[in-house]
């Protein structure tokens, strides 16, 4: 909620655009979401759990929401999502995102993915950026800027400065095209906004333990348990080593001073990340965000798997067993929820017969696709069939007196080099 009167205010520039009562207005309703643990967005919501602040309703009652009064900023000659990210862009610096696809090189598929950028149609923000003098700046890039306000109100098409990182520091870059706002699910965020959210997530990350749920990328749903807090980490872990490593490398609260703001994600420590893993990190895309769950038990059962090396491990054992095995254990992963349809032909009306060779192939093209998801599930489904896995443990080290080397499948050498 809240008050006409909030958007009353006095306005001067800072690296994030106008300090205005708007800026104030979202900065304040999304600290609140980070402490409740939900995610936000303005318009397009990648999950049901996100909050529209584009809703976002008056506190006097009336029916006007944050989107109707930028709408009214603009004649209401458009719609609320046309007119904020018209707003946002003249007035702030914000994260761009736009679906998009790219193909896999080692298997040639199509994967979902994003085109992520930082920009903004404000000349005071591209100028604080570079740290450009004011006449610099409009040489460069005011009249190219200044023809945003001669785009009509419902035209899509408008111009904007990209703003990045290159050997030399900060840098724009214009664009030879304009910025369609009418791409299928473009997102457009102040800067701000995602600051505050993500400085009041870090604050109670540091105190507790945090289970934060988001889209990854490629369209899947990811859950990661995190905190921010050393003594937290050592009582988990009882390993200051790596705990020191592992945080070495997170994010330390200076949301500006991040080498990957424009590619919208902070890395945080993985609480239940396997000793073996070569950092113990995780990318979390908070534009993405759907939920956050503060306080929770961490599962620490994979702290002590080698998940690099659980796929190499199911690869030698598979070598070891004769095709009835073999089949009873493709029945048994598909009855534990494992996907092996196009292993057996099913999702093609075939009952093929599975050898240990694609079998191998199988479970290295899921460890592509699903990473650590994967590697987790086949671990604990190897530690609970000692008839087909011996006496795996998921400990570094304990391979070589049971498993032999399979196929030279490149999934298996892939493995091999990350256990090396």
């Amino acid at each position: 909620m809240f008050s006409v009167e909030d958007f009353d205010v006095e306005v001067d520039y800072d690296l994030l655009g106008a300090r205005n009562g708007v800026r104030e207005v979202i900065e304040d309703v999304v600290s609140q979401l980070a402490d409740s643990g939900t995610g936000f967005t303005f318009g397009t919501k990648v999950h049901p759990k996100q909050v529209n602040l584009l809703k976002l309703r008056d506190a006097d009652g009336e029916t006007s929401s944050l989107g109707e009064y930028l709408q009214a900023e603009f004649d209401n000659e458009c719609g609320p999502f046309l007119a904020s990210n018209k707003y946002f862009l003249r007035n702030y610096l914000c994260y761009v995102e736009i679906p998009t696809y790219r193909y896999e090189k080692s298997t040639g598929e199509r994967k979902a993915s994003y085109d992520k950028f930082l920009a903004t149609a404000c000349l005071d923000i591209a100028a604080a950026w570079t740290s450009l003098d004011e006449d610099t700046a409009i040489t460069k890039y005011g009249k190219h800027l200044d023809s945003f306000d001669d785009v009509d109100y419902e035209d899509v098409l408008v111009p904007i400065v990209k703003l990045g990182r290159n050997k030399m520091g900060r840098s724009i870059t214009r664009p030879r095209n304009p910025l369609d706002l009418d791409k299928q699910g473009i997102r457009i965020v102040p800067v701000f906004a995602l600051r505050s959210y993500v400085s009041r997530f870090y604050a109670n990350a540091k105190e507790e333990v945090a289970r934060v749920t988001f889209i990854k990328d490629n369209g899947s749903e990811r859950v990661i348990d995190t905190t921010f807090s050393p003594e937290l980490l050592k009582d988990l872990y009882n390993d200051s080593t790596f705990v020191s490593n592992m945080l070495e490398s997170c994010y330390d609260g200076n949301f500006l001073g991040s080498t990957v703001i424009d590619r919208g994600y902070i890395r945080v420590p993985e609480v239940g990340a396997s000793i073996y893993d070569g950092s113990g990190v995780r990318a979390v895309s908070y534009t993405r965000i759907c939920s956050i769950e503060y306080g929770v038990e961490p599962n620490m059962e994979f702290a002590r798997v080698d998940l690099d090396g659980v796929v190499f491990a199911f690869s030698g054992y598979v070598n070891k067993l004769n095709e009835k095995q073999i089949n009873q254990l493709v029945t048994a992963l598909s009855m534990e929820g494992f996907d092996v349809d196009t292993l057996t032909g099913k999702n093609r009306g075939l009952e093929l017969v599975v050898d240990a060779f694609q079998l191998e192939s199988w479970a290295d093209l899921q460890n592509k696709i699903l990473s650590t998801t994967f590697q987790r599930s086949l671990a604990l489904f190897m530690m609970t069939n000692p008839q087909w896995f011996g006496n795996y443990t998921g400990e570094r080290g304990g391979l070589s007196s049971e498993v032999t080397f399979g196929s030279s499948g490149d999934g298996v050498l892939q493995d091999l080099d990350d256990l090396i």
